[in-house]
């Protein structure tokens, strides 16, 4: 269990903070120790667009436990920005509601698409729910680059291969090309095309490389590509969760079984 340092004993009387981790998409990926711990939350936050049109975590433990929709139901509306300013607002209200309902002992579920340590909200909704005295507990989930991978019949690394995880709005492209194994790039969407277009004009001398990728792994509107003639036929539009799976291709004599 993770507690804030400077936990107390009145603490104890307070409710635990989850970080539940329900997969890509897929109900029948949430793990069993996360549907067990649902069972002994009163509370379920889960993110909502701002439009409070999606809620896809909720929807995704809905359709595995429906009888979490007879508890408590905390939608926050945490909004997908790269202005720290503005997701710092919208955090500590989330925190503050949070933490109105742990302090009257109860427990409460943030449920976050496939793992909750994988560039998720609740880590910043943790250390906020910490400084007021809370304890936390991450529940993991599968998280939607090994699922794509399964989808996709695709070994993230084998041997002794390097795997990295960057999200597109971090490094530059070509810096990421150039690195050796396997680059999953997530949240690639808008990028797409232009991740697309480096990797077939990669400069002679390069190591050539392969790419396949999957929108919004196993939800109903999935969809899976499995080479660049593939993603060339019918481009990835703009969709956020859109990731793809980039390695060195093994050049046809060296031995491999």
């Amino acid at each position: 269990m993770e507690t804030s340092g400077n936990e107390t004993a009145a603490s104890h009387a307070k409710g635990i903070f989850y970080g539940i981790g329900v997969g890509p998409g897929d109900p029948e990926l949430i793990t069993v120790k996360a549907l067990k711990t649902m069972e002994r939350c009163d509370v379920f936050a889960f993110p909502q667009s701002m439009d409070g049109a999606k809620t896809t975590a909720f929807d995704i433990a809905k359709a595995a436990a429906p009888e979490i929709t007879r508890k408590e139901l905390l939608p926050l509306s945490l909004p997908m920005s790269r202005d720290p300013q503005l997701l710092e607002t919208y955090q500590q209200k989330a925190a503050e509601e949070i933490i109105a309902r742990l302090v009257t002992g109860k427990n409460v579920a943030f449920l976050t698409l496939g793992d909750s340590s994988i560039y998720s909200t609740f880590g910043y909704l943790r250390r906020l729910v910490q400084d007021a005295g809370c304890a936390s507990e991450t529940i993991p989930g599968i998280p939607s680059f090994c699922a794509a991978a399964a989808v996709l019949g695709e070994d993230l690394v084998i041997g002794s291969g390097a795997l990295h995880i960057i999200p597109v709005s971090g490094p530059q492209v070509d810096d990421v090309l150039n690195l050796s194994g396997t680059r999953v790039l997530m949240k690639a969407g808008k990028d797409a095309r232009e991740i697309m277009k480096k990797v077939e004009t990669r400069k002679p001398g390069k190591n050539p490389l392969t790419i396949c990728g999957v929108a919004n792994c196993g939800l109903e509107n999935e969809r899976v590509w499995k080479n660049l003639d593939e993603l060339n036929k019918a481009p990835p539009d703009t969709d956020y969760f859109t990731l793809f799976l980039i390695k060195d291709e093994t050049p046809p004599d060296s031995g491999a079984a």
